[in-house]
């Protein structure tokens, strides 16, 4: 926890020590075969890492995304909501290094076995899901192309969208378009 609140300073110094604190967080990943408390904080850390380094040393920052997509296959079955959404995030953070690196080297390359080992444990997790948590045709809107505005956008048009019973939170969330 006190590496994360380090890490999520504006100023922190994150891109001179970035070799050392990646090793430190990704070592303790892998040490780890099964997810504690810890493990979100390490993942948020590893976020924050994840952010700065991105923009700055994309050589690291592909470095670290060909460690944690392993990391992410193997603790993804655990029941904690707040490690999903960082592991998520930290897989968000890796997607473009992952689709250049299997873009670069697409046969034998450990990457895309470890992205392919994600997908079947994601797809595995999902089938296991009751009926209620798995997403139905009902919640699904298909938006009539003579319904939305015909104003020039840079964004494209909504395809399909959840509806919004499905949304509803206490936040109160409209319409999210999915692609």
């Amino acid at each position: 926890m006190c590496l994360q609140s380090l890490l999520s300073a504006p100023n922190a110094p994150i891109l001179p020590n970035v070799q050392m604190i990646s090793t430190t967080l990704l070592g303790f990943l892998k040490s780890q075969q099964t997810s504690t408390r810890a493990h979100q904080h390490v993942f948020s850390s590893l976020n924050h890492v994840l952010n700065v380094v991105t923009g700055n040393d994309l050589g690291m920052a592909s470095r670290i995304c060909n460690n944690i997509i392993p990391i992410i296959n193997r603790l993804w079955d655990t029941k904690s909501p707040r490690l999903r959404d960082e592991m998520i995030v930290a897989f968000m953070h890796c997607q473009p290094h992952i689709r250049i690196g299997i873009r670069v080297s697409p046969k034998d390359n450990p990457l895309s076995t470890a992205v392919e080992n994600l997908f079947e444990s994601l797809c595995n997790e999902y089938i296991t899901r009751s009926d209620r948590e798995i997403l139905q045709l009902d919640h699904v809107v298909f938006p009539s192309p003579a319904s939305t505005s015909h104003n020039t956008s840079p964004l494209p048009p909504r395809i399909i969208a959840l509806a919004k019973e499905l949304l509803q939170s206490d936040r109160g969330s409209t319409t999210v378009p999915l692609k």
